[in-house]
């Protein structure tokens, strides 16, 4: 869906460059994380991809069409973009922060409003209650959900997501990641998200590319990135710790044994990760976990020396 080929950008007066000779290939309806230090890159990747940077050399690809071809209003109105602090339009009302795009596309309005409700439930917001409100009076994360809203508005088949969590209380940031990641998984999008939080990348990312002075240092798996960085720069940006996040990435079903019966007390929903059956069996002291269905029935268990085992499969793998 998206290619960049070759791709050199040096900003006028400067001899440095941004990016140098970067090459990337990013799959129809995958998720891919840009991440990195400041300075790396990754931000001046993810605009060009829409024109709002231009190369220096080298070619920009969108579905099969140079970018370059292509009038950039036009090409901006088929793209989805979310930025950090949302952007939307403070005297405007959410569903026409929503419709802003169908509406410059020229789309009849009975369309709109069936797509603004469409949206507003498609983020879990209520198309009856909030769709008249003004994003002044939305929390930070509710405006955050009407930016995703806005941008899948005219179902564009790319997204580019720039920081788009960073601005949201801790607290909820995760839950907000899950969600949009299950979002995204559902409308089948072509999503590049820009970010400075290995862990958001790791969450929201089918694969992880990590930049450094505008070169392209590993892209892959973020599980591949974790179990095998490819230079000591990749091992020592994952940090230390990169065994517990494969634990994350890792639901308990896929290590878990299949059990009629179980002697374990505490239960986990199949879901979960490793990394939260491990954090539940250090909270309570306990030897195991019981792991089941949606509707609390036995699939199977899990042992603390059991996870341990596997945790270490992981990592050679």
């Amino acid at each position: 869906m998206i290619r960049l080929e070759n791709i050199t950008k040096i900003y006028p007066g400067s001899a440095h460059k941004a990016l140098d000779s970067l090459t990337l290939e990013i799959p129809e309806g995958s998720t891919t994380a840009l991440i990195g230090p400041s300075g790396c890159g990754k931000t001046t990747t993810m605009r060009l991809i829409n024109r709002l940077e231009e190369a220096s050399s080298g070619r920009v690809w969108v579905n099969g069409e140079d970018v370059t071809a292509v009038d950039p209003v036009q090409l901006r109105r088929h793209i989805g973009y979310v930025i950090q602090n949302v952007g939307l339009f403070p005297h405007m009302t959410v569903a026409d922060n929503i419709a802003t795009v169908p509406r410059l596309l020229g789309w009849r309005a009975d369309r709109i409003t069936r797509r603004v409700d469409e949206l507003l439930q498609l983020v879990g917001l209520d198309p009856d209650g909030d769709r008249r409100r003004y994003p002044a009076e939305l929390s930070g994360g509710q405006r955050q959900r009407v930016g995703v809203a806005r941008a899948l508005a005219a179902d564009p088949p790319v997204m580019l997501m720039d920081e788009p969590f960073g601005a949201i209380d801790p607290l909820v940031r995760g839950r907000l990641q899950q969600e949009f990641k299950q979002i995204l998984q559902r409308v089948k999008k072509t999503v590049v998200i820009v970010t400075h939080d290995l862990d958001e990348a790791i969450r929201m990312g089918d694969r992880i590319a990590i930049m450094r002075d505008g070169r392209l240092c590993q892209y892959a798996t973020p599980a591949a990135i974790l179990s095998q960085p490819a230079d000591d720069f990749v091992a020592a940006f994952i940090g230390s710790d990169a065994a517990l996040k494969l634990l994350a990435l890792t639901p308990v079903a896929h290590a878990m044994s299949p059990a009629a019966h179980s002697a374990y007390p505490l239960a986990i929903p199949a879901g979960a990760t490793l990394k939260d059956a491990l954090a539940l069996m250090l909270a309570h002291d306990a030897h195991g976990v019981r792991v089941e269905d949606g509707q609390h029935n036995l699939l199977g268990e899990l042992g603390r020396q059991q996870l341990f085992t596997y945790q270490q499969t992981l990592c050679a793998a």
